[in-house]
């Protein structure tokens, strides 16, 4: 059998593991709410964008009865300012969901190694399985 000091080290690696578990579970939840946060932001983004389509909409408006200028000349600048917005949009919707997915990842990785640690930690001493 095992000497008390082993059984005892046993079962503070165990309990330092859980700890380390408990602490990644806690980053995942984090960026869980970060991404939340990222989205509430990216919509804030959006609602921006509407209303800078809007003002755009409205100076071409203005623009278009003060000036002599051709229906279809106004139709292609505001196509490409639609298209300037919407593409920078885009852009950083994809960049917010790559940080997070990359964060995500890490802290998954994270995690299921510090689980896996412990299930081999618990293996090894029947008193920390029952503990």
């Amino acid at each position: 059998g095992r000497t008390r000091g082993e059984l005892e080290g046993e079962r503070r690696g165990a309990e330092e593991l859980r700890r380390a578990c408990e602490g990644l579970r806690a980053e995942v939840s984090a960026s869980k709410k970060a991404r939340e946060q990222l989205e509430g932001e990216r919509e804030q983004e959006r609602e921006k964008h509407a209303c800078e389509v809007a003002a755009l909409e409205q100076e071409a408006r203005e623009m278009e009865e003060a000036c002599e200028q051709s229906e279809e000349e106004w139709k292609g600048k505001m196509e490409s300012m639609m298209l300037v917005v919407n593409t920078e949009r885009e852009r950083l919707i994809q960049q917010h969901k790559t940080e997070l997915a990359s964060m995500e990842h890490c802290l998954q990785e994270k995690l299921e190694q510090a689980t896996a640690q412990l299930r081999e930690q618990g293996g090894r001493g029947s008193v920390v399985a029952r503990g």
